[in-house]
C-alpha cells in the first residue's frame, strides 16, 4: 500500500471511496477544502483516506475512511501520514468530532494520543 497527498484527479475516486462505507452523507470530494491523504495499491486503486482542514494552528480531521476489507493498521497509518502534512504546513492542534458508537476510530485516535470529553458533540448543516 502507498500513501500519499491527493490532488484534486483523485476527487472522484475519492468520492466514490466515501460512499462505498455507508457512513457517510453522500460527499463530492471535490469540494473538501485542505488535505487529504489517500492509501492505493500498486494498480492506483484507492482503498482510504482521511480528510483535514486547516485554520491556522488548528486542523480539523474528518472523513477516516478504509473500504470494507482492508483495515489492519491502513487508518493508523492515513493518520500518521496525515499528522506529518499538517506540521508542515504548520498546525499545532488537531480536533475531530467521532461518534460515540464508533469504537474503532476511539481506538485510533487514542492510540494517536487523543482525549475525548464524554457526552460532547459536533453538528453542521450545509450553508
Amino acid at each position: 500500500m502507498h500513501y500519499r497527498i491527493a490532488t484534486l484527479e483523485d476527487a472522484p475516486a475519492i468520492t466514490e471511496l466515501l460512499g462505498s462505507t455507508g457512513y457517510y452523507s453522500p460527499v463530492d470530494a471535490a469540494e473538501l477544502d485542505g488535505i487529504v491523504v489517500v492509501a492505493e495499491t500498486k494498480d492506483q486503486q484507492l482503498h482510504g483516506c482521511v480528510w483535514a482542514m486547516v485554520c491556522g494552528r488548528h486542523a480539523y480531521i474528518d472523513y477516516l475512511t478504509v473500504r470494507p476489507g482492508h483495515s489492519g493498521f491502513m487508518p493508523l497509518r492515513l493518520m500518521k501520514m496525515m499528522e506529518a502534512a499538517l506540521r508542515q504546513v504548520g498546525a499545532k492542534y488537531i480536533r475531530g468530532a467521532v461518534k460515540t458508537d464508533n469504537t474503532a476510530a476511539i481506538r485510533i485516535d487514542r492510540a494517536m494520543g487523543a482525549e475525548f470529553d464524554d457526552g460532547y458533540s459536533l453538528g453542521y448543516r450545509r450553508l
